[in-house]
Protein backbone atom coordinates (compact mmCIF):
# COMPACT_ATOMS: atom_id res chain seq x y z
CA UNK A 1 0.00 0.00 0.00
CA UNK A 2 2.53 2.38 1.07
CA UNK A 3 4.42 2.08 -2.84
CA UNK A 4 0.90 2.95 -3.98
CA UNK A 5 0.10 5.78 -2.47
CA UNK A 6 3.84 7.22 -3.27
CA UNK A 7 2.76 6.88 -6.90
CA UNK A 8 -0.52 8.06 -6.55
CA UNK A 9 -0.23 11.71 -7.95
CA UNK A 10 -2.11 14.63 -6.90
CA UNK A 11 -4.60 14.27 -9.37
CA UNK A 12 -5.44 10.83 -8.45
CA UNK A 13 -5.88 11.38 -4.70
CA UNK A 14 -8.24 14.65 -5.56
CA UNK A 15 -10.32 11.88 -7.16
CA UNK A 16 -9.82 9.59 -3.80
CA UNK A 17 -10.82 12.21 -1.80
CA UNK A 18 -13.88 12.90 -4.00
CA UNK A 19 -15.39 9.38 -3.91
CA UNK A 20 -14.58 8.93 0.13
CA UNK A 21 -16.59 12.65 0.40
CA UNK A 22 -19.13 10.68 -1.56
CA UNK A 23 -19.37 7.04 0.18
CA UNK A 24 -18.67 9.04 3.35
CA UNK A 25 -21.99 11.11 3.14
CA UNK A 26 -24.13 8.11 1.69
CA UNK A 27 -27.47 7.21 3.67
CA UNK A 28 -25.85 3.52 3.48
CA UNK A 29 -23.67 2.95 6.33
CA UNK A 30 -21.62 0.32 4.18
CA UNK A 31 -20.74 2.93 2.04
CA UNK A 32 -19.99 5.43 5.21
CA UNK A 33 -17.80 2.23 6.33
CA UNK A 34 -15.47 1.78 3.08
CA UNK A 35 -15.27 5.45 2.91
CA UNK A 36 -14.00 5.53 7.28
CA UNK A 37 -11.66 2.44 6.14
CA UNK A 38 -10.13 4.55 2.71
CA UNK A 39 -9.57 6.87 5.76
CA UNK A 40 -7.45 4.25 7.53
CA UNK A 41 -5.88 3.02 4.92
CA UNK A 42 -4.73 6.68 4.18
CA UNK A 43 -3.26 7.64 7.52
CA UNK A 44 -1.18 4.45 7.80
CA UNK A 45 0.69 4.87 4.46
CA UNK A 46 0.16 8.38 3.48
CA UNK A 47 2.84 10.64 4.90
CA UNK A 48 1.15 13.62 2.60
CA UNK A 49 0.99 16.26 4.84
CA UNK A 50 -2.13 17.92 2.95
CA UNK A 51 -3.77 14.66 2.50
CA UNK A 52 -3.65 13.95 6.29
CA UNK A 53 -5.48 17.38 7.30
CA UNK A 54 -8.22 16.27 4.57
CA UNK A 55 -8.69 13.16 6.71
CA UNK A 56 -8.83 14.16 9.82
CA UNK A 57 -11.41 17.00 8.44
CA UNK A 58 -13.54 13.74 6.81
CA UNK A 59 -13.16 11.64 10.17
CA UNK A 60 -14.71 14.62 12.38
CA UNK A 61 -18.32 14.46 11.51
CA UNK A 62 -18.05 10.31 11.19
CA UNK A 63 -17.34 9.96 15.27
CA UNK A 64 -21.03 11.39 15.49
CA UNK A 65 -22.19 9.08 13.20
CA UNK A 66 -25.70 7.56 14.16
CA UNK A 67 -24.15 3.90 13.16
CA UNK A 68 -21.85 2.52 15.62
CA UNK A 69 -20.03 0.51 12.79
CA UNK A 70 -19.12 4.21 11.17
CA UNK A 71 -17.52 5.46 14.69
CA UNK A 72 -16.13 2.86 16.21
CA UNK A 73 -13.92 3.16 12.13
CA UNK A 74 -13.48 6.83 13.05
CA UNK A 75 -12.42 5.99 16.02
CA UNK A 76 -9.99 3.84 15.21
CA UNK A 77 -9.03 6.67 12.15
CA UNK A 78 -7.81 8.81 14.83
CA UNK A 79 -6.15 6.38 16.77
CA UNK A 80 -4.20 5.52 13.94
CA UNK A 81 -3.46 8.94 12.52
CA UNK A 82 -2.53 10.03 16.33
CA UNK A 83 0.23 6.98 16.25
CA UNK A 84 1.37 7.66 12.60
CA UNK A 85 1.47 11.27 12.57
CA UNK A 86 2.29 12.24 16.09
CA UNK A 87 2.73 15.16 17.31
CA UNK A 88 1.87 17.10 14.05
CA UNK A 89 -2.47 15.68 14.62
CA UNK A 90 -1.92 16.56 18.39
CA UNK A 91 -0.78 20.13 17.49
CA UNK A 92 -2.63 21.08 15.10
CA UNK A 93 -5.82 19.36 15.43
CA UNK A 94 -6.05 19.18 19.32
CA UNK A 95 -8.68 21.45 19.67
CA UNK A 96 -10.92 19.46 17.74
CA UNK A 97 -10.16 15.82 18.26
CA UNK A 98 -10.22 15.85 21.79
CA UNK A 99 -13.45 17.41 22.01
CA UNK A 100 -14.85 14.96 19.77
CA UNK A 101 -12.93 11.84 21.57
CA UNK A 102 -14.37 12.96 24.32
CA UNK A 103 -17.74 12.07 22.83
CA UNK A 104 -17.00 9.64 21.44
CA UNK A 105 -15.93 7.97 25.16
CA UNK A 106 -19.35 8.15 26.47
CA UNK A 107 -20.64 6.35 23.39
CA UNK A 108 -24.10 4.38 23.83
CA UNK A 109 -22.39 1.43 22.54
CA UNK A 110 -19.50 0.12 25.22
CA UNK A 111 -17.09 -1.75 22.44
CA UNK A 112 -17.15 1.69 20.83
CA UNK A 113 -16.44 3.73 23.87
CA UNK A 114 -13.81 1.30 24.55
CA UNK A 115 -11.87 1.56 21.31
CA UNK A 116 -12.30 5.65 21.95
CA UNK A 117 -10.38 4.61 25.03
CA UNK A 118 -7.67 2.85 22.55
CA UNK A 119 -7.67 5.70 20.43
CA UNK A 120 -7.51 8.00 23.23
CA UNK A 121 -4.24 6.36 24.68
CA UNK A 122 -2.46 7.19 21.38
CA UNK A 123 -3.81 10.69 20.96
CA UNK A 124 -2.67 11.67 24.49
CA UNK A 125 0.49 10.37 24.73
CA UNK A 126 1.75 13.08 22.43
CA UNK A 127 -0.14 16.04 23.87
CA UNK A 128 1.21 18.79 25.79
CA UNK A 129 0.54 19.32 29.63
CA UNK A 130 -1.26 22.67 28.69
CA UNK A 131 -3.44 21.16 26.42
CA UNK A 132 -4.50 17.90 28.45
CA UNK A 133 -4.45 19.23 32.05
CA UNK A 134 -8.03 21.27 31.77
CA UNK A 135 -9.49 18.53 30.60
CA UNK A 136 -8.53 15.46 32.68
CA UNK A 137 -11.20 16.02 35.62
CA UNK A 138 -13.85 15.89 32.29
CA UNK A 139 -12.21 12.67 31.19
CA UNK A 140 -11.47 11.06 34.48
CA UNK A 141 -15.58 11.01 34.41
CA UNK A 142 -15.88 8.27 31.15
CA UNK A 143 -12.55 6.45 31.78
CA UNK A 144 -13.41 5.61 35.34
CA UNK A 145 -16.94 4.02 34.28
CA UNK A 146 -14.95 1.94 31.47
CA UNK A 147 -12.45 1.01 34.02
CA UNK A 148 -15.64 -0.38 36.54
CA UNK A 149 -16.84 -2.37 32.69
CA UNK A 150 -17.06 -5.64 33.26
CA UNK A 151 -15.60 -6.09 29.98
CA UNK A 152 -11.60 -6.65 30.37
CA UNK A 153 -10.93 -4.79 27.09
CA UNK A 154 -12.32 -1.88 28.51
CA UNK A 155 -10.88 -1.93 32.13
CA UNK A 156 -7.87 -2.68 30.05
CA UNK A 157 -7.86 0.28 27.50
CA UNK A 158 -8.89 2.52 30.62
CA UNK A 159 -5.96 1.92 33.06
CA UNK A 160 -4.17 2.74 29.74
CA UNK A 161 -5.64 5.61 29.36
CA UNK A 162 -5.07 6.74 33.12
CA UNK A 163 -1.22 6.09 32.99
CA UNK A 164 -0.79 8.16 29.94
CA UNK A 165 -2.66 11.25 31.46
CA UNK A 166 -1.05 10.74 35.04
CA UNK A 167 2.51 10.56 32.72
CA UNK A 168 1.39 13.85 30.38
CA UNK A 169 -0.12 16.06 33.48
CA UNK A 170 2.46 14.49 35.83
CA UNK A 171 2.00 15.65 39.57
CA UNK A 172 -0.84 17.24 38.85
CA UNK A 173 -2.84 13.78 38.44
CA UNK A 174 -2.09 13.55 42.74
CA UNK A 175 -5.82 15.33 42.63
CA UNK A 176 -7.33 12.50 40.72
CA UNK A 177 -6.20 9.29 42.98
CA UNK A 178 -9.15 8.90 45.23
CA UNK A 179 -11.08 8.42 42.17
CA UNK A 180 -8.89 6.05 40.43
CA UNK A 181 -7.25 4.03 43.48
CA UNK A 182 -10.90 2.04 44.62
CA UNK A 183 -10.93 1.32 41.04
CA UNK A 184 -8.04 -0.08 40.51
CA UNK A 185 -7.74 -2.04 43.79
CA UNK A 186 -11.41 -3.62 42.16
CA UNK A 187 -9.60 -4.50 39.06
CA UNK A 188 -5.83 -5.88 40.47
Amino acid sequence: MSRIFKAIDDDISMHVFLLIREFGSSSDWRQRYAAAMSLLQMVEYDDDESHIDQVVKLVLPMLKDFHARIRYAAVHVVGQASAEHAPRIQEKYHEALLPALMGVLQDSDPRVGSHACAAFVNFAEDLELEVLLPQVATLMEPICRLMASSSPLSREHAVSAVAVMAGVVGEDFVAFYTQVMPLLDQIV
